[in-house]
């Protein structure tokens, strides 16, 4: 029998009369209990004894004594003790409150981890900013008279940035902190999107595709670079490119998987820890791990940074087609 909470296993009786039943997450004690056969429910009382009972009888374990990280096997101060029938109904009781408590814990949980769909049927209530020449289609493909551009048949599902591509950025209208986002998208040849957590740490994309040139965080997939505007715009590093070049032809749709780790910002309002990618994927491939990002990206990189903010998908530097984004905080 195995016990679990939000995934985790708390304990596992087999039929070994020395088994290890235990890990306690917040003390890591250990211990090692004789009980064949199993019985359950187990149960701690707040004179830090764990209670493990069946409906005739009950063993109890004072554990208060036995140091973290500790090996040693605790006394069984204890007794064997026959259980009257108010005991029984006190440990039921218990085991009711128990579950209780754990499904709802579980509950809250899961409503916290579940996915948030951002593209609409055919509006755009999850996201803020002029959207007048955004579209939506069924499907988008290269316009068959320029390669540089795309079209989109009428419908639904598939979010496109006007019929140039040169158009208003968007921002969704809730701020994530620590986030994961999917999102699916299609360029054509040539062309330069990307997609701003916090609306200034960038994962760029772009026609990476066969590129000769050595990988760049202005490739596909890149963590884009620090920029000046003045004299004109001009990148400042490399910034930091993905591990391998996963891009697909133009046409293709792809699809580009973050995990975002937001800076840590102290009580008075300054940062204590760099935000990190904890993973990036795309297409399938792992091109960031656990990067930590000192500051925001492009001209961004001045500006002060927070513990959350909506995230950017931008629009103004060529054409590019959206679907299936969807975020889930954590």
């Amino acid at each position: 029998m195995t016990l679990r909470i939000h995934g985790s296993k708390i304990w596992e009786a087999t039929k070994n009369p020395l088994d290890q039943i235990r890990t306690l997450e917040e003390t890591r004690v250990k211990a090692w209990l004789k009980i064949d056969p199993p019985v359950c429910p187990l149960m701690m009382n707040s004179r830090k004894e764990f209670l493990i009972a069946n409906s005739s009888a009950r063993l109890r374990i004072n554990m208060s004594h036995v140091p973290p990280n500790s090996s040693r096997r605790p006394t069984l101060g204890a007794r064997y003790q026959p259980m009257t029938t108010a005991s029984r109904w006190s440990v039921f009781r218990t085991t009711l409150a128990t579950c209780a408590l754990w499904f709802l814990c579980a509950s809250v949980t899961a409503a916290e981890t579940e996915w948030t769909e951002l593209v609409g049927d055919r509006d755009f209530k999850a996201w803020s900013g002029p959207k007048s020449q955004w579209y939506f289609a069924k499907e988008a493909k290269i316009d068959p008279e320029n390669p540089k551009r795309l079209k989109g048949e009428p419908g639904s599902g598939v979010m496109i940035n006007g019929e140039t591509g040169k158009t208003n950025n968007i921002t969704t209208k809730q701020e994530y902190g620590d986030v994961d986002v999917h999102l699916e998208f299609l360029i054509p040849k040539g062309s330069n999107s990307g997609i701003k957590l916090e609306e200034v740490y960038e994962i760029q994309i772009y026609d990476s595709w066969e590129s000769k040139k050595p990988l760049s965080g202005s490739d596909c997939g890149g963590v884009y670079p620090r920029a000046e505007l003045k004299p004109k715009y001009h990148h400042i590093d490399e910034g930091y490119a993905p591990k391998v070049n996963a891009s697909r032809p133009p046409g293709e749709w792809q699809t580009l998987d973050i995990s975002f780790q937001a800076p840590r910002i102290g009580p008075d309002g300054k940062k204590v820890a760099n935000a990190r990618f904890l993973k990036v994927s795309l297409n399938g491939k792992t091109v960031h791990e656990d990067l930590e990002v000192p500051t925001p990206t492009g001209n961004n990189w001045r500006k002060p940074e927070r513990a959350k903010g909506p995230i950017l998908l931008q629009a103004d530097h060529g054409p590019v087609a959206l679907r299936n984004i969807r975020v889930r905080s954590r």
